[in-house]
């Protein structure tokens, strides 16, 4: 006699759910990312010989914010069992904009892309390598915007190996957390322009209003990165129902000396430390959850945020002789969006 056991019951009876990304021939996903990054002062002090300076010299204070929005489109035009072999990626949207205050001065800036406009064929090469070749649009004259292009989508590496049971739990390494806050590919999205005279990157040389951020816009890029994340279970996300991981992300390091007599360039991410620092230490603590779609056997949403702290605790020797002690602290919120829907 052949006993009927409920559909609910067997699929427990299977194993787990298995979340990883099924990629289909000839579909098309648009990417948005928007990350919001601000930053405060809260803490500063200056001596000179043991004699405090008012002020430090910089007004009292200072902050930043940073905004950064992507928007790229997808198209999945090469696919081997469910794994992207080519990428057609055209990037619609590429904005990074910060406001900086030195006391009662502000100071904006932008940084443009070479990619903005541009559709790029992305296809699996040998070794893992990737190929990537201009495909419509003007080919950008700085040879980093064609490097650090991946096939998949940048939200695949928070995802766990193998089928997983609600309540499962996996660790997330450096790479992983990189890739997923796309400080991997930052670089060639916002490339640093040619140093030229004219520009004010000659000899003492400062850029004008296109910064790209100082030292504190490399926290993401050289932070130690580890991670948990947990799936904690399926609840409707944007109209679908979805897998839910839970993630807590967290990382510290130390910020390297910013150069004297002028800025550095090529950060882009996050605002600039508005002291100058030699090796101030930082830690970083975000949590947020990541939003697998069941049905369509991908992630659709991230939404994640958190803290970031930077000291500096340091002595120098002064211009014109004697000691300098400086410290400070700043702190600052984080916080990153990103959705993924099909495109026409």
């Amino acid at each position: 006699m052949l006993r009927k056991i409920p559909f609910a019951f067997a699929l427990l009876a299977v194993g787990g759910t298995q979340l990883s990304t099924t990629y289909t021939a000839e579909q098309s996903v648009r990417v948005s990312v928007e990350s919001e990054f601000s930053i405060e002062t809260t803490s500063f002090e200056m001596t000179v010989d043991g004699e405090p300076v008012e002020g430090g010299g910089f007004g009292g204070g200072g902050g930043s914010e940073t905004s950064r929005k992507l928007v790229h489109v997808d198209k999945w035009v090469g696919v081997e069992d469910g794994h992207a072999k080519k990428v057609e990626r055209t990037f619609e949207d590429l904005v990074n904009k910060s406001v900086m205050r030195f006391g009662e001065n502000e100071r904006e800036s932008s940084a443009e892309s070479p990619l903005a406009g541009v559709t790029l064929e992305l296809t699996a090469g040998k070794d893992g390598e990737v190929e990537v070749k201009v495909k419509e649009g003007d080919t950008p004259a700085q040879e980093v915007a064609l490097q650090h292009h991946q096939l998949t989508l940048a939200l695949d590496a928070l995802l766990p190996d193998g089928e997983k049971e609600a309540g499962a739990k996996w660790d997330l390494d450096k790479a992983a957390v990189r890739r997923a806050l796309l400080a991997d590919v930052t670089p060639a999205l916002f490339p640093p322009p040619e140093q030229t005279e004219e520009s004010g990157g000659g000899p003492g040389g400062r850029r004008g209003g296109r910064g790209r951020g100082g030292s504190s816009g490399r926290v993401f890029d050289l932070a130690d990165w580890t991670g948990k994340a947990t799936y904690s279970g399926d609840e409707e996300h944007d109209g679908a129902q979805c897998a839910v991981i839970e993630l807590e992300i967290e990382a510290d390091g130390e910020l390297p000396e910013m150069p004297r007599g002028g800025r550095r360039g090529g950060d882009v991410f996050a605002p600039e430390l508005v002291f100058p620092s030699v090796g101030p230490k930082f830690e970083v603590k975000l949590e947020g959850k990541l939003f697998y779609s069941l049905a369509d056997k991908r992630p659709i949403g991230l939404e994640l945020e958190g803290t970031v702290r930077i000291e500096t605790d340091e002595d120098r020797e002064g211009r014109e002789g004697g000691t300098m002690h400086i410290s400070s602290t700043q702190e600052g919120k984080f916080t990153q969006k990103v959705t993924i829907t099909k495109a026409e």
